[in-house]
This record gives structure tokens, sequence and C-alpha cells, in this order.
């Protein structure tokens, strides 16, 4: 939102503190400061990020304008409302609602205007915002949705055949917008029609039947309000996106709709005096009920960790132009119209907080047992991460939903997917498979876990399933590698758990629910702050390829594989990047000696290595390996 510096003083009686102060002061209680513009004729222009929270009413100078007196403490100044005596030859506008779309429609009949280039100062105003000026008339209706807030719309009236008829479109009806662009209408758009066709895409855009020409003497001005849903569906349908739409789609007060008709009014009798005008129509079907909020000073103290003074809980709150009645028990707080965003008494504690000022409030760490003390799954399954982590487990993270299951969603996300899961392990296996695929090499294991909620028609559990799966499993003892961690974890909580080990030829798998650890009432060890403070090294992956060299020996019977390994390692260097990784072993029969098969990686992390610096390794690892009685084959 584009905010002026000039604009803005124009709600104040006392000139307004220098622009870097009005930053300040809003970036410090409400919205962030995208940017902030000098211009040459001596404004300041602040781009505003509103958050949606409070679009219902700061999506204007109006709105910037009371939040920069609340937190200033600067008095704003009344708009006063003169009196506008209709003229009886003028004939009030027809206005027919006929949705519960509508939730007010505000309207009044000028004749007599003259379409004519706006006044400079107008002009000036459209600029600002980023419009381009049109006409007199045009130019008065964006200005009240700069100034106020509150879109409006102006029809040539003596285009416009009958009553103003506010209805849902009929489906495959047409209009053409102002801008030229024709629209194909379904049942679910609202209109804006008279007795012979559409008017207007009721709070997204004008057309073209009725528009405002040169030509135009009399006009019918519309203020109103659609529901917030119905303005955001029709525009996103018609890939229309205004300043209106913005407006609307955030709940904007039915209140500012009669605000806005009367500004509205008055300028154009400032600047056509000749003009007469109508009475008033005002279809009113949605007027919203006042809120009150009794809320005492303590409770605001207590929420926000820090003492504040009755009287100033009292000040803040008036500031902020709301109306606080002071009995002897509570405070009773009465929410303006324009402030929808306050409806319980949370939110008034965040508007005093606010105010008073964040970096006032004292930070406190929170307790160091951020867990609580009966959220022992929460701890169990802490703890279970730590283990496996450290044991060389990856954790994941897999979906809820899946094909088939005992507990059917009512409105599933996804169609082919409307069950909730019954268990962990048949979709980790998909999980494992996955990973397998996309291995460098066959000969690799796969350690992972998942930590998740299974759900069965009775009931629902927190579960956790470990596995580890190698495409080729006699190079890896997956087996082996489940199990110990799993004795680890039973020492740890002292249960038995190895009855829900689940075995296959590449994958081991075991699958329990957590409840099984906490029925044990073993006390262990866990301290949160401990585990992040843990002492972890990394270093980035290199970014140029690796060169893979093999190498088989015939070793004597008995030769420990992990001695040749560490032969080879010492020979092979610092750009060897792992261990020498053994996948193959067997010995011929009748033949007293094992073949030995390891698999080398070499990897520089500045640069590409070269072939002939690899076989220069090789030489001298083969040579390594010979000199200790080795065959290399």
């Amino acid at each position: 939102m584009l905010i002026s510096y000039n604009w803005l003083q124009a709600f104040f009686a006392n000139p307004l503190p220098a622009p870097n102060v009005i930053k300040e002061a809003i970036e410090n209680h409400i919205f962030e400061v995208e940017n902030m513009t000098k211009l040459d004729n001596g404004d300041t222009i602040f781009e505003l990020d509103v958050l949606p929270n409070r679009a219902s009413d700061c999506l204007s100078h109006l709105g910037i304008a009371k939040e920069v007196s609340a937190i200033l403490s600067l008095s704003l100044l009344e708009f006063k409302s003169e009196t506008i005596v209709a003229s009886p030859s003028v004939q009030e506008v027809e206005v027919a609602v006929k949705t519960d779309a509508c939730q007010r429609y505000m309207s009044r009949r000028l004749e007599g205007v003259k379409i004519d280039k706006s006044p400079l100062w107008l002009t000036e105003k459209i600029k600002i915002m980023g419009g381009k000026s049109i006409n007199n008339i045009v130019d008065l209706t964006n200005f009240i949705l700069f100034d106020l807030g509150q879109p409006m719309h102006v029809f040539d009236a003596d285009k416009v055949e009958g009553q103003i008829i506010i209805r849902q479109a009929e489906d495959g009806e047409t209009m053409v917008t102002l801008d030229g662009k024709e629209l194909t209408l379904t049942t679910e758009d609202v209109v804006i029609a008279d007795s012979k066709g559409v008017l207007a895409l009721a709070g997204v855009k004008g057309g073209q039947k009725a528009e405002v020409s040169g030509e135009t003497k009399n006009i019918i001005v519309e203020a109103a309000n659609f529901k917030p849903g119905i303005t955001r569906r029709s525009a996103a349908r018609h890939n229309l996106r205004t300043d209106a739409v913005k407006r609307f789609e955030n709940n904007l007060s039915t209140e500012m709709a009669e605000v806005g008709l009367e500004k509205f009014t008055q300028l154009v009798k400032t600047e056509i005096p000749t003009a007469k005008i109508s009475s008033v129509t005002d279809v009113y079907s949605h007027k919203p009920q006042e809120i009150t909020i009794n809320i005492t000073p303590e409770f605001i103290t207590s929420k926000l960790g820090l003492e504040i003074d009755r009287k100033d809980v009292v000040s803040i709150l008036k500031r902020l132009h709301l109306e606080v009645k002071d009995t002897s028990n509570e405070l009773v707080v009465t929410i303006p119209f324009n402030r929808p965003d306050l409806g319980q008494k949370e939110d008034l504690v965040e508007e005093v907080g606010r105010l008073y000022g964040y970096d006032k409030i004292i930070s406190v760490l929170p307790n160091k047992n951020i867990y609580g003390q009966d959220d022992i799954i929460f701890r169990v399954a802490q703890k279970l991460r730590q283990v496996l982590l450290e044991a060389g487990f990856n954790e994941i993270y897999d979906y809820t939903f899946v094909a088939s299951g005992e507990v059917e969603l009512a409105n599933p996300l996804a169609a082919d997917n409307p069950f909730l899961k019954t268990n962990l392990t048949t979709s980790f296996l998909d999980k494992i498979n996955f990973n397998l695929k996309h291995l460098v090499f066959d000969h690799e294991a796969v350690a992972m876990f998942n930590i998740g909620t299974v759900f069965t028609a009775g009931a629902e559990s927190k579960n956790i399933v470990i596995g580890v799966s190698c495409s080729k499993p006699k190079f890896h003892k997956n087996n082996q590698q489940v199990e110990e961690v799993i004795d680890k974890i039973e020492t740890i909580f002292g249960v038995n758990l190895k009855k829900f080990i689940n075995r296959a030829d590449t994958y081991t798998v075991i699958e329990f629910p957590l409840s099984v650890l906490t029925a044990s009432q073993k006390d262990f060890e866990y301290d949160l702050q401990d585990f992040l403070k843990s002492e972890v090294k990394y270093k980035p992956i290199s970014v140029y390829p690796r060169i893979i060299r093999d190498v088989a020996v015939f070793v004597p019977a008995g030769t420990k594989p992990e001695d040749v390994r560490d032969n080879i390692k010492q020979v092979a260097g610092e750009i060897l990047v792992e261990d020498p990784i053994l996948f193959d072993e067997f010995t011929k029969e009748g033949d007293s000696r094992t073949s030995l098969a390891f698999r080398l990686i070499f990897q520089k992390s500045d640069r590409t290595l070269v072939d002939s610096e690899v076989n220069d390794i090789m030489s001298s690892v083969h040579l390594e390996l010979e000199n200790r009685g080795y065959e290399v084959r």
C-alpha cells in the first residue's frame, strides 16, 4: 500500500513529525515500511506491507492516519459531514437487492454534472497512487478508494434502463468490462444490472454499458459492500485483480459505504456547485452487531508478562479509537465498526502490547524442560532420534494419506489416497526401494527410520519404523545393524523389542508403538539442550566428478579384509574420499587363497582429477599389495 506523507497530513490539525519519525513509528508498532521515497514536490511516499489481519481498515490513508494517531498520540481532525439537501426534482434511485452476497447497497443520483479534466490536486493524488487521471468524476471515486478505503462506482444514469438490480448472473450471460474484456458469467457471479442487462461485475469491475463519457450529464453513484468470498472467487474466475477486489476480499466494513458516499457527494458539490442531488437509497441487509469485550488490566499484564498501570491500559485503548467504560472490576471495550479483527480479549492484549512497545517486554527464556512434564511420548521420540542418528540412520518424513486402510476421510485431499495409514512399514519399504535405486553403488546400504501416527478403526498410535536394506545383502549385514541399535534401545528402556523385527532377503525392518517404551516406566536420560549442542562437523560436497577404480587380490587364508583395506588406504592418499569398499569376497574350491575385491573412489574438492594422477596412485597400490605377498588379479 502506497501512503503519501502530505495526504496523511490532511487528517491532522497540527503538523506531523518528520517522515523518518513516521516511518519508525509504523515499523515499530504495526507494519514493515518496505520503501520510503522522497518526491521532487517535497512529498514522501511510504510503501507499507499491510498484513492480512489489518487489510480491512488499513488499505487507506484514513486507516494509516488512525494508526499514526494512536502510536504517536496525535489528534485526528474530525470529518465534518455537511448537510446535503436533496433536490425534489431529482428522482431517488430504485434498487432491488436479490442476493445475500450484497451486504449493503447505497446509491444516489446526481444531475447536471460536467465531465471534465480533474483539478490539479486530484490529478496529483491519482498520480501518487500509481494511477492515470481519467476525468473529474471517475478520479473522485478512485480518490475515495485510496482516501477512505471504500470502493465506489459511477454509471451514466441516462444509460441505465429501469431500476438497479443486484443479482446472481445467469449462466452464460456476458458483459464487456471498461477495459474491453468480454466476460462470460456463471451463476456464481454477482452482477449489478438494469432491466436490460449487466452494468458491472459486483465488487470487481464496471462494464461499458453505462460507462461515464464526455457526454454524460447525469450519474448514479454506488457505494456498496459485497461478501469477501464471492468477490474473491469472481475475480479469480475471470482473472481480474482490482483495487476494489483487494478491499472487499479483506472484509471491508459495511459502515464505510455511508462514509464514502457522503464524502464523494461533498466533493462533487465542491467541484460542481450547480449539480442537483437525490436522496440516498440504502438497502442494508447485513448490519453488523455491536461487539463489546470485557477485560481486566490484570489479564492484559499477565499475558504480556509485564506490569502496565491501569490508567495506561485505558489510555492506550482510547488512543486506538476504542470506546472504554472503566468499571470497578473490569473494562468494557466497544469495538468500532472498522476493526473486525478485534473479536476477543487476546486481540486487545496484542493491541496494548504493540502500542506500549514490544521493546519494553523483557525477554525470558522458557524453562529448560520445554517438553512438559507429562509429554512422555515426545521425550521418547527425541531420545530415539538421538540414538538412531548417532548410529548412522537417516530420518524420513512420509505422507499420512494412503490408498487403503481402516479409516476413510470424508473429504480427502486426493481422491487416490482417501485413507489414513494403518502402519508405517508398507510405505517405508517403498521409500527404501526408491533410495536403493538411486544409490551410486549397488553394494551400499540404506539405513532409515520414520516416526509417525497410524490409525485403526478404534484408535491411533504413535509408532516408529527402523530399517536397513541392501540390494546385495552379502556385502552388508542388514540384520546385524538393526539388531545392534535395537540392543541399545532395549538397554535404555528396559524392554524386549526383537519380537517386532521383520526380516527378508534384502532388508531388515522393525516397527513398534512408542507406548511399548513408555510402558516400561524405566527412567532414561535425555536433555534436548545437550543434544542440540552436540558437536557436528560438516564439509562441502565436491562439485567435481569422481574417478572410480577397482582392485582385486588373492590373499592367504585367514587374512583380514580390514588389514588389506588399511594397506590400500595408506597408499592411496588424501584424494581417496572414503575407505576402500569391499564389494566381493570368495574362495575357490581347492584353493587356500581368498579373493578380495575393493572399490576406490577418488575426488578433489578444488578441481577435476585426470586419469594419469589416478593411474600413478593405482600403480603404487598394486606395488604395495605385491610387496606384502598378495597377488593382484
